[in-house]
């Protein structure tokens, strides 16, 4: 069993792409067993550095002082905790790398490079519809269940006189799912309970991306059963907190 680890904001590239790091696997059992003996103060150096590893798509340098910074510890709280993170790190040639880590980042790089090709194909293809949008069921503050979004798959129509729109069409661009800014708007209205769409959007985004084509051929209506399970959690979470701050106060 695994976690997949979201970093707190989504990391680009140069060219504007969602980097293959912002989300990566953490076995906790191997973790337990690979970091036993570390302080709390190393592991979370260690936690650290692995995110950065991984926002960068690459080894660290051997820099004090960007490491430091990194960890968030002070100068003299990373001269202590160096010697157990760094022999996590194969350390020379003035970089920190681990292997595991490159090689996770290989996978999710081929992983996005197929994901990319196949979006590439299908949204090349198709005649202008309108997916139904199925709003967020049992909230009576949500938009009508039949209320229309456009598909991005879709909606590059062929009377537009293009084979696709342009990336800068879409407001929210993660490697399967694109939306344009209209489409974001309403179902940010509709999943009004989730606290950061566009973060549980890159969440959907990245398990998409490991699916099968066939999969990804359906993202919006993936998309759209993980929004209303989101959605609904939160509803719940806020009736459970509510219920509880009623009961408090008559105790």
């Amino acid at each position: 069993m695994s976690n997949i680890v979201k970093l707190p904001t989504a990391p680009r590239r140069a060219d504007g792409s969602l980097s293959v790091g912002v989300f990566y696997r953490v076995y906790p059992g191997d973790d337990a067993i690979d970091c036993a003996g570390m302080s709390p103060a190393e592991y979370g150096a260690f936690c650290r550095l692995r995110n950065q590893y991984h926002r960068q798509e690459g080894p660290l340098p051997d820099d004090n002082t960007i490491l430091t910074r990194y960890t968030g510890m002070t100068p003299a709280e990373w001269k202590k905790a160096r010697p157990a993170v760094q022999a996590k790190f194969d350390v020379g040639e003035g970089t920190w790398r681990n292997t595991l880590f490159d090689e996770r980042l290989a996978e999710a790089r081929e992983k996005s490079e197929q994901a990319r090709s196949a979006a590439e194909k299908r949204h090349g293809k198709g005649k202008a519809t309108v997916v139904p949008f199925a709003g967020a069921p049992g909230d009576a503050d949500a938009s009508a269940s039949a209320v229309p979004v456009r598909s991005h798959r879709h909606s590059h129509t062929e009377s537009e006189g293009r084979e696709g729109a342009p990336a800068a069409d879409f407001t929210f661009q993660g490697e399967v799912i694109q939306l344009r800014q209209e489409d974001l708007d309403l179902w940010r209205k509709t999943y009004h309970a989730i606290p950061d769409l566009e973060g549980e959007l890159l969440s959907i985004d990245a398990w998409l991306v490991e699916q099968s084509p066939e999969t990804q051929a359906r993202w919006h209506k993936k998309t759209v059963t993980c929004l209303n399970r989101a959605h609904q959690e939160e509803i719940r979470k806020r009736q459970r907190a509510e219920e509880e701050e009623t009961m408090g106060s008559f105790l």
